[in-house]
């Protein structure tokens, strides 16, 4: 499990600056309400395209991610020194302090070994989390249609000359979804592979909200993508939730 084996191909699924036109205001909302100084908190940070962004704005950043090769490809990439990478897995979290604002996007929720291990998750977020702090939390809708059958999404980019095509597959099962990332490059005239296979556990808005509420956090607000539209059950492909101190 993890994306240890493709950290460097991983970023080649988005571009990180469309990316981040259309989340980054809503991030940007949030952080607003805490200046002049934000302690963030980046749970799954993954390649750090988020970390990065709250950094520039001037936050104070600690990302965390399970994967040793990611936070590695995370660092080449910075610039800013107020990010401090931690390899950790989440679900128990090695640090001790307060946030005022906690995200965990990219549906790295649902990449959790266990699933009752969502308890401990949204005990330690309660914990973290200053009393006027917010948590957003992103996974996929896995109510929308589209996610009812399976699904290929295949890209071919250059990588510092060299082509490389994506190829990532979710394929739904009962409880949970099967993700596999298949990498194929031509290197200097050589052909590589490179793969990962996941299981994602499927999360309800109502699974998600009762567990949180449990753990002493309120839902401030639900959204079906980062434009703040409202969330549909059947419509929206993200699911998006900040939740506070109840």
């Amino acid at each position: 499990m993890g994306f240890d084996s493709i950290a460097e191909f991983y970023p080649l699924l988005f571009d990180e600056q469309v990316r981040l036109a259309r989340e980054g205001p809503l991030l940007l909302e949030i952080v607003q309400q805490y200046k002049p100084l934000v302690r963030v908190l980046d749970l799954g940070c993954g390649s750090g395209v988020h970390s990065r962004f709250l950094a520039k704005q001037g936050c104070d950043v600690t990302a965390v991610d399970l994967s040793v090769e990611m936070l590695q490809y995370a660092k080449r990439q910075q610039i800013e020194r107020n990010i401090n990478y931690i390899v950790a897995d989440f679900v128990n979290l090695p640090i001790r302090g307060k946030w005022d604002f906690i995200l965990c996007l990219g549906n790295s929720l649902c990449l959790i070994p266990h699933r009752d291990d969502v308890q401990e998750f949204f005990f330690q977020i309660k914990s973290l989390l200053t009393d006027t702090g917010i948590f957003i939390l992103q996974i996929l809708n896995y109510n929308h249609s589209d996610l009812k059958q399976l699904q290929t999404k295949s890209v071919t980019k250059e990588l510092r000359g060299n082509k490389v095509t994506v190829i990532k597959t979710l394929a739904p099962g009962k409880d949970v979804f099967f993700l596999s990332i298949n990498y194929f490059a031509e290197i200097q005239g050589i052909y590589k592979t490179a793969s990962e296979t996941n299981i994602l556990h499927k999360f309800s808005l109502y699974e998600l909200s009762s567990i949180a509420e449990g753990n002493g956090l309120s839902v401030s607000s639900v959204y079906g993508d980062f434009q703040k539209s409202d969330f549909n059950a059947n419509m929206s492909r993200d699911l998006i939730v900040t939740f506070s101190n109840s």
